[in-house]
């Protein structure tokens, strides 16, 4: 997935941040929330030559792009169901269940959460360049 952008502010480091304009394919597609006009904040290796102003391009591989979706729609199903299932053998309420899952989810993101934001996976899978 391509993206284009211009670069609003270099903060210290590494990291960038990002005005992203959607085309056209962007509004029949929908994987990603950029319906709008959007603001993201790249961390990552950038080249020095990029500066405040300059149009890029943003690059996702495509096989990370899919385990992403794996991790954030599948990943919580199969997390809800095998919850309810053992809450539901134990004590044969279908509210406790289906509260136990809603909490697993829940917790299931939390987690997702802290380790790719410490481990800054997303960004090893980003390319950015000028255009």
């Amino acid at each position: 997935m391509k993206q284009q952008g211009i670069v609003i502010e270099r903060k210290k480091g590494n990291i960038l941040e990002i005005k992203i304009t959607p085309h056209e394919t962007c509004h029949k597609c929908g994987a990603c929330s950029t319906k709008s006009v959007n603001k993201i904040t790249f961390c990552g290796e950038i080249s020095e030559s990029i500066h405040v102003g300059d149009n890029v391009e943003i690059e996702v591989e495509s096989g990370y792009l899919v385990f992403s979706y794996f991790i954030v729609y599948i990943c919580p199903l199969l997390c809800f169901f095998p919850i309810i299932f053992f809450l539901f053998k134990f004590t044969s309420s279908p509210i406790i269940s289906f509260a136990g899952g809603v909490c697993g989810i829940f917790f299931f993101y939390i987690l997702i959460g802290i380790l790719f934001r410490k481990q800054q996976q997303f960004s090893k899978h980003l390319k950015i360049r000028k255009t």
